[in-house]
């Protein structure tokens, strides 16, 4: 795959990477300080003694940026992803690795990446209201009101059958992965859990991380939280209809103005699975490189969020 070729045709390279030449170029010259950080050590964890070299294949930074942002676009197979760049399976394995780990690192010190810690939620909050100020479109963005739901992401079927029960997912009907995903009205993700099996339940997940809220926060979420309690929040929920009964018409306009409202959270989890890798049954087992995956996806959607006036 030709790189420079792809990078002057605009549309061609969006859609293999999900991002724009501008973004893209937001990031590199911090993706390539870290990705040499990294390079340095050997793979034994020892200090590079010859001078580095990019490899043939991949000559630069910018390369290694697009070869790691195609893989999360599109989901290939190693092999497959090899092929196309003329690299073998067991190289892709290594870039991959190093690559992944430098664009979390990228995101981080770019601040784009969701609060994964619920002790430290209000003052991350705090700091993004701050940060919202420097974009036209977002300074007027509430924080006050917050969007929670839990994503499921499929994996393979675990060998074990204790690991297949508890990963199993009544309502996806799949083996998968939870974790619970906080966004804002403007689409920013502000929040991303723990890692969970697809058996435990929204409400318990919510407990488990136990999320410091910001002051008067509205939070807004479906039945899958009904009882959820924590401080400082006020939580708006649909109405559940009683057994045997009909909920009324009042009740199922307020419900019909919640879910118009609650649908913005599907959308940024929507943003985050314009990556394949976080849509299809993912095939990595590593819970660390999940981790990395999915903060990866959720750090390139609040980069589009920041970079796109679409307000």
């Amino acid at each position: 795959m030709n790189y420079e070729k792809i990078r002057g045709n605009e549309v061609k390279f969006t859609t293999l990477t999900s991002l724009t030449t501008e973004e893209f170029d937001y990031l590199l010259p911090q993706f390539e300080t870290e990705l040499k950080r990294i390079y340095r050590k050997t793979s034994r964890g020892t200090i590079r003694l010859n001078k580095f070299k990019w490899r043939a294949e991949l000559p630069s930074a910018a390369h290694h940026l697009f070869f790691v942002l195609t893989y999360l676009k599109e989901n290939p197979t190693q092999e497959f992803h090899g092929a196309i760049f003329d690299i073998s399976q067991e190289t892709v394995s290594g870039i991959i690795k190093s690559s992944l780990t430098a664009l979390n690192e990228t995101l981080r010190m770019k601040k784009l990446l969701p609060c994964t810690q619920g002790e430290d939620y209000a003052g991350f909050i705090s700091d993004l209201k701050e940060r919202f100020k420097d974009y036209s479109h977002l300074a007027s963005a509430s924080t006050q009101d917050a969007l929670m739901d839990c994503s499921e992401i499929k994996i393979q079927r675990p060998l074990d059958e204790g690991e297949q029960k508890d990963n199993y997912s009544g309502k996806k009907k799949h083996h998968t992965l939870k974790k619970l995903i906080i966004s804002l009205f403007c689409g920013f993700i502000v929040f991303s859990s723990h890692q969970f099996n697809g058996s435990v339940s929204d409400k318990k997940v919510a407990d488990l991380e136990e999320i410091n809220f910001h002051k008067d926060t509205f939070l807004w979420t479906d039945l899958g939280f009904l009882g959820y309690k924590s401080p400082n929040i006020h939580l708006i929920i649909p109405h559940k209809k009683p057994k045997g009964g009909e909920l009324t018409d009042e009740q199922k306009t307020e419900n019909q103005t919640i879910a118009s409202y609650r649908i913005r959270n599907e959308h940024a989890i929507g943003g985050m699975k314009r990556c394949r890798i976080m849509k299809d049954v993912i095939r990595i087992h590593h819970a660390e490189k999940r981790d990395k995956i999915f903060s990866c996806c959720a750090g390139i959607h609040n980069l589009r969020i920041l970079a796109r006036n679409t307000a």
